[in-house]
């Protein structure tokens, strides 16, 4: 062995040494990152955005249940209003009405009536309806949540 080879075989364990530094410090840290993010992390945020788009159903289910309700609940609260306001002018109307005689003796009820009604119809538009504080509470917290429609919007502006 002459000195020639020793030297190249000392620059070739250095070379191979100098190597497996590399390896071991570099190439082996992101090829364990790698493999840790394959393995793990990728399989978890996709449960992650299954899990996120399962919720967003769910909230839209839930957001349309809602919404069915509060209208059922307005509807009812329509109908309970225009049933107070009718028997509300019922009580209103008196029992013997103005004598307004017809050709043949009888009183007019029909125009009485509906003299009456235009009045109701006039105070009942104009009244503002008193709400106590919990009431009133209780409404802006439903109708601020819901979604306005524009048929219900158009009702409240009447």
């Amino acid at each position: 062995m002459s000195m020639m080879s020793l030297y190249v075989l000392a620059l070739e364990l250095m070379a191979f040494f100098g190597f497996l530094c590399v390896l071991c410090n570099i190439l082996l840290p992101v090829l364990a990152f790698l493999l840790r993010f394959l393995l793990v992390d990728v399989p978890r945020e996709w449960r992650k955005l299954l899990l996120h788009r399962a919720q967003q159903r769910e909230l839209r289910r839930l957001q349309r249940r809602v919404d069915v309700l509060t209208r059922r609940k307005q509807a009812e609260e329509q109908e309970s209003w225009r049933r107070a306001r009718a028997s509300a002018q019922k009580r209103q109307w008196p029992e013997e009405t103005p004598t307004k005689g017809t050709a043949d003796g009888r009183l007019n009820t029909d125009l009485a009536r509906t003299e009456q009604n235009s009045l109701n119809e006039k105070n009942s538009s104009t009244q503002e309806r008193a709400f106590t504080p919990e009431q009133q509470r209780h409404r802006l917290s439903i109708d601020s949540t819901i979604k306005k429609s524009a048929i219900s919007a158009r009702l409240r502006t009447r």
